[in-house]
């Protein structure tokens, strides 16, 4: 994936448009041009709401990586963002990516405000189906006719399967009776690591749910990508409601897996695997 930043647009950021260097997945393909990365803006309102997230968090123990305004004094110009860059590398270390969700929840509690919510979600954005599943996945006591209905709107078949391990999810969901907050809805592919540093946040994708459901999603994605043992769950059972919050966090990922159409035998293998450990877990 090869991208390009526009002459203007690396002149509004004042990076150098002759010295740009390709990144990976952590910074979601973006171009680094010394000390700041350049990214298209996948959706406006979500990307300046992680930006204003960025800019007000303090944590000790986390390196963020800061938003950077343009020179209209906006985080964002004609369709892209730029970052403060962080050396480091993603990692298979799950535990530690969990360890760092863990402190990125307790900073985010301190971020005053709370994402905006809209009437409806407009599926016309690039996250739409993300959103969709985000709701989905925390409305899932829900009756199942209320459930496809939805799903209707966004998909036009849902396989027997799904349906049956959705139903699964929902008979064990309990309810979480804690406050929500921001927190961030992919710690696995956005925390890098650098030796004798502290671990760095790329970006935040906020989402508005209890803490510690950053770590129960980074929980997941790690068991679905079979990087870490089952026993990841005892090592952070001392995470308040981690079982409830793992049964949302595994019927988020099926959702978005379902939503995007996704056909890979062995993607949707490891989605029911991680899903049956979920629910061995909290039965």
């Amino acid at each position: 994936m090869s991208v390009i930043v526009p002459s203007a647009v690396a002149s509004a950021f004042r990076v150098d448009p002759a010295h740009q260097r390709q990144l990976g997945i952590a910074w979601d393909y973006g171009v680094q041009a010394g000390p700041v990365v350049v990214q298209p803006l996948r959706d406006d309102s979500r990307a300046l709401i992680a930006a204003q997230i960025r800019a007000e968090l303090e944590c000790d123990a986390l390196r963020i990586s800061t938003p950077i305004r343009a020179t209209n004094g906006l985080y964002h110009v004609a369709g892209w963002r730029a970052s403060r860059y962080l050396p480091g590398d993603v990692l298979t270390n799950v535990d530690a990516v969990v360890q760092a969700a863990i402190l990125l929840d307790s900073a985010l509690g301190e971020v005053a405000g709370a994402l905006p919510k809209g009437t409806g979600i407009d599926r016309s954005r690039a996250d739409a189906v993300f959103l969709v599943a985000d709701q989905l996945a925390w409305r899932l006591e829900q009756q199942l006719d209320a459930r496809l209905h939805t799903f209707a709107a966004v998909s036009e078949q849902l396989p027997g399967e799904t349906v049956a391990l959705i139903d699964q999810l929902a008979a064990a969901m309990q309810p979480i009776d804690r406050p929500a907050q921001i927190v961030h809805g992919d710690m696995l592919h956005t925390t890098v690591f650098a030796p004798r540093q502290r671990p760095g946040i790329t970006t935040i994708y906020p989402l508005f749910h209890p803490a510690g459901y950053s770590a129960a999603v980074a929980i997941v994605d790690g068991l679905v990508q079979g990087i870490v043992d089952p026993g990841i769950i005892d090592r952070f059972s001392t995470i308040p409601d981690l079982d409830k919050l793992l049964v949302r966090a595994v019927a988020y990922r099926l959702l978005i897996s379902q939503l995007l159409s996704i056909t890979d035998a062995r993607i949707r293998g490891r989605l029911t695997a991680a899903a049956t450990i979920v629910l061995q877990q909290v039965g």
